[in-house]
């Protein structure tokens, strides 16, 4: 990680106090509903909140702060490379509900990366499948590397481009 050929990333996120002639609907989403697509997350959120993840029943429930904590998001990569066995975690951020909820809010990302070139395909372990289910997470058609993938994604969400990243 962190070494040429490698996208892992330490981001800061800042969602600024929304203006109070601004109006939005209850519920209304501030960061639409995605999966990290790299091996995993580790967030640092701050005592604001907002952030809501998708549980396994289909509904988003809030993913409070726990002072001292930080929690970890399974991205897309693991996902496929675990066969589902470990789910890419879909989550959102809504706007304030109340007026004592919309101040700053702040959060810290670690995304996790393999090697640009390190090939999404299923793990083998002494020849074997590691995972012998039989459903498998599509998350490419072909095999491609990991860096072919993340620029797939940025291109379909409209993020800007990775292509002065070489494969």
């Amino acid at each position: 990680m962190n070494e040429k050929g490698n996208l892992t990333t330490l981001r800061t996120h800042y969602y600024p106090r929304i203006p109070d002639k601004c109006l939005f609907e209850p519920d209304q989403v501030r960061l639409g509903e995605h999966t990290d697509f790299g091996s995993f997350t580790i967030l640092f959120q701050d005592k604001v909140g907002g952030l809501q993840v998708k549980a396994s029943n289909g509904e988003y429930v809030d993913a409070t702060p726990i002072p001292g904590t930080a929690l970890v998001n399974i991205g897309d990569a693991l996902q496929f490379w675990t066969r589902e066995r470990l789910k890419s975690t879909e989550h959102r951020i809504l706007m304030p509900k109340t007026n004592k909820e919309n101040i700053e809010r702040r959060s810290i990302a670690y995304f996790v990366q393999a090697n640009n070139d390190v090939l999404l395909s299923e793990l083998q372990y002494e020849n074997k499948d590691l995972f012998s289910h039989k459903k498998a997470f599509q998350c490419t058609t072909e095999p491609v590397t990991v860096l072919q993938y993340l620029k797939r994604q940025y291109k379909r969400i409209n993020l800007q481009s990775l292509d002065h990243y070489s494969d």
